[in-house]
Formats: C-alpha cells, sequence, structure tokens
C-alpha cells in the first residue's frame, strides 16, 4: 500500500488517516517501529506539526506506543481497540466476523422489518439509488461492497430510530475492509439478487417479508463464511 502526499486539506487528519490504515491493514504490524517524524515528514509532503498531531490521535487511541530513546512503535491490538467506532476492524478474524454477522442477523431483521413500516419516499429514493450503483459497480469489488454497506446504512435510517442508526454506524465501521473480503469470494450476485427483493418488500410495506429476506440473506452470508475457512 503505497504513500500518498496529503492535499493542503484538514492535513493532520489526512495523515492520520493514512497511518492508521497502514498499520490496521497489518502493513505495519504489531511492534514495529514508525518511521520517525522527520522521515514521515517527507513521505508524506507535510508540516511536522501535521504528523506530530496525527501521531497525538494514534496514540490516544492506543494504536501507537512511544518508548523513550527508542521511538514509537506500533501498539499490540487488543478487541477493544477494534470495536472502538472510531476504527474499521480490519483485522478481526473469521469468529470475530461471525459474532458481528450473529449480531446483524439480530438486529437488521428488526432493521428491515421497521423499515417497511416508517420508511419514506426519501428513503426509497435513496435505496432504489444505491440499487442502481451497485448494478453498475457489479465489476468493482470495492466500489460495489461500499454500496452493500450503505444499503444496511439506509435501512437503518429508514427505521427512524436513532439509536439503530448509531449502531449500525459503528457496524458499518467494522464491517468496511471485511465486506470487500465477503464479496470478493461470494462475488456480487448475492447482493444483487438479496437487496433489490429486500427494496420491494419495503416499498411494498410488507415488514414480514422484508424482515424474512434479510433472515436469509445474512444466514447464508454466515454459511458461505463457515465454508470459506472451515479449518479456522
Amino acid at each position: 500500500m503505497a504513500i500518498k502526499q496529503i492535499p493542503k486539506i484538514s492535513v493532520s487528519n489526512a495523515v492520520f488517516e493514512q497511518i492508521k490504515e497502514q498499520i490496521l491493514s497489518g502493513n505495519w504490524p504489531p511492534g514495529s517501529r514508525l518511521p520517525s517524524e522527520n522521515e514521515l515528514t517527507k513521505m508524506f509532503g507535510v508540516s511536522r506539526i501535521s504528523v506530530r498531531s496525527a501521531l497525538q490521535k494514534l496514540a490516544i487511541l492506543g494504536l501507537i506506543q512511544t518508548r523513550q530513546g527508542d521511538g514509537t512503535f506500533v501498539a499490540d491490538l487488543s478487541t477493544d481497540i477494534y470495536l472502538n467506532s472510531l476504527l474499521p476492524a480490519l483485522a478481526l478474524g473469521k469468529h470475530d466476523l461471525l459474532e458481528i454477522l450473529e449480531f446483524r442477523k439480530v438486529y437488521e431483521i428488526e432493521n428491515a422489518r421497521l423499515a417497511a413500516l416508517r420508511r419514506n419516499e426519501k428513503d426509497l429514493e435513496r435505496l432504489n439509488a444505491i440499487i442502481t450503483r451497485m448494478r453498475e459497480y457489479s465489476d468493482d469489488i470495492k466500489r460495489f461492497s461500499m454500496e452493500d454497506l450503505n444499503f444496511h446504512l439506509e435501512l437503518a435510517r429508514a427505521t427512524k430510530n436513532s439509536l439503530i442508526l448509531k449502531v449500525s454506524q459503528i457496524t458499518k465501521d467494522i464491517l468496511c475492509f471485511h465486506m470487500e473480503e465477503i464479496v470478493s469470494f461470494r462475488g456480487t450476485s448475492a447482493g444483487l439478487y438479496y437487496h433489490p427483493r429486500i427494496l420491494e418488500a419495503v416499498t411494498i410495506q410488507d415488514a414480514d417479508l422484508a424482515a424474512k429476506i434479510m433472515t436469509e440473506h445474512i444466514e447464508l452470508t454466515i454459511q458461505d463464511i463457515e465454508e470459506k475457512y472451515p479449518e479456522s
């Protein structure tokens, strides 16, 4: 994963995001030493102040640790860190992902049910637009995966329940990178099959049907993951 120079907008935050991605993707694994502030400044093409501010944020989140006289190192990443709503859980294993999907199965079934009962025309417009983009991106795994997540987030939004929306946003962060892996080995056909069917049930306000289709969708995802990692 290549380091990209930072545009002169929200520089510190952009540096923070790139270093965070390097760490969570495993390119800079736990225990590895980060480049020095001077080296990072040159790599990103930004000021030392911006780099220092980014490193402070990473330290507060527990992603890095500074050892006096030795430098700054990537911390051992615990489950608590991965479940922080500010971070995508890029390094969760099979069992962690299954637990997340089981949790999604519990609440997203009711999301679909409530969305069918409470959706308005704006909700339907947004959901239809996502389906259109999913079809357009059927050959682009990364963009398709993001729209797949967006569909579930919009369903949560359609429930008109602020707590459900917040929980769904956290789940989206956790699943952001794993969704791409799921779509990579499952393909885009499952999403293109189930999402329009869910949307149709939501559109006609058939809450039971929407819940039933969502159940089948998530259960098959879980089944595919278990088959993908039979020895995990």
